[in-house]
This record gives C-alpha cells, sequence and structure tokens, in this order.
C-alpha cells in the first residue's frame, strides 16, 4: 500500500479502515491494518487486527509470522489456530 510505503500511517489507516467496512473478511486488507497500526505503535490494535487475519486464512504463513512476530514484544503467547483437516471414519 502507497501510504504505508511513504509513511503516511494516518492515511492508511482511514483507507484501510474504509475497505474493511466493505469487505470484512478479507484478510490480506486485515493484515496491511495490522501493519500499518504496528508502524504507527498500536502494538495492542495491530495484534488484534493480525488476529482477526488469522482467523479468516488460517493456513497463511505470513499472516502467522507478522502475528507470531508481534506476540513477544506485546508480552503474549498466543499462537492462532490452524485448520486441521477433517478425519473420515
Amino acid at each position: 500500500m502507497i501510504y504505508l510505503q511513504h509513511g503516511k500511517l494516518a492515511e492508511a489507516e482511514m483507507v484501510l479502515c474504509k475497505i474493511l467496512a466493505l469487505k470484512p473478511n478479507d484478510a490480506q486488507m486485515q493484515a496491511t491494518l495490522g501493519m500499518a497500526l504496528r508502524q504507527k505503535g498500536d502494538l495492542t490494535a495491530a495484534l488484534e487486527a493480525y488476529r482477526t487475519a488469522a482467523r479468516f486464512k488460517p493456513d497463511s504463513a505470513e499472516i502467522r509470522n507478522l502475528f507470531g512476530a508481534l506476540l513477544q514484544p506485546t508480552g503474549q503467547r498466543e499462537v492462532p489456530n490452524r485448520s486441521s483437516p477433517k478425519r473420515s471414519g
């Protein structure tokens, strides 16, 4: 996102929130919002955005890595659940 690349964090957050109002289940936009919030210094909100992204796309290594990298600075140890394949039988 161009706003993030240029350090315009308030603008990035505003645009991402508008996008997410229309597409709240978009994991990539949730993760991008997390990046903007992290750069802004709002680690708690960033963690929540990553947690939401991980719920929508639990098998995404990128989202899991972003989420995991933020756990240590916030003092949390939670790991997002991965979806497990259903077993027959």
